[in-house]
């Protein structure tokens, strides 16, 4: 690989392939590298190669791709070690699949029916009251979904889930009970 430098300024330092196409690019402050993404570096086609990001002159963050822009290597400044160091994977956080929403109990009553037959419930008027006036919380169990609502006596609104059981289910009666109570 032939490259040639650029006449450096005080603001950027430029380094080029032979054809004129860029190979590096440092944005500078005083000399060097400038806070955030300063550094990159280019593949013969123009691709990203390499960016890195510096604070105070110290890199703390640096990227490497492939010529198809996919990352190979992702590296971090771990203070403890004073280096960089790969990335740690962050963990995979599974969203419980539970709708929620909060609503008063005429649009929950004036709903009910339709969200019985959603999910697949039968739906007991009376069962319905007597929760309110007896238990926290009233239920309808389907077979794949449940809808609760959470009874707070002195308030007008009240607050309601439906639990799925799968993502999928998630999606569909989030679609489902926000066209019914639209949130």
């Amino acid at each position: 690989m032939h490259l040639y430098t650029e006449q450096p300024n005080d603001t950027v330092s430029k380094q080029l392939y032979l054809d004129g196409s860029l190979y590096l690019y440092i944005a500078l402050k005083d000399g060097n590298p400038a806070n955030g993404w300063s550094s990159k570096k280019y593949y013969p086609n123009a691709a990203l190669q390499q960016e890195e990001n510096y604070s105070s002159g110290l890199l703390i963050e640096k990227i490497n791709y492939d010529e198809s822009g996919a990352i190979t290597t992702h590296k971090i400044w771990n203070n403890r070690l004073k280096q960089l160091i790969d990335k740690p994977a962050a963990p995979k956080l599974q969203r419980p699949n539970v709708v929620t929403g909060c609503s008063s109990i005429s649009a929950c009553l004036e709903q009910l029916p339709a969200i019985s037959a959603f999910i697949g419930a039968d739906y007991d008027k009376d069962s319905l009251f007597k929760s309110y006036n007896e238990e926290p919380e009233w239920k309808m169990k389907g077979p794949q979904l449940s809808f609760t609502i959470y009874w707070d006596k002195d308030e007008v609104f009240h607050q309601w889930h439906c639990h799925c059981a799968t993502e999928e289910l998630y999606w569909q009666a989030r679609k489902f009970l926000e066209s019914k109570f639209g949130h």
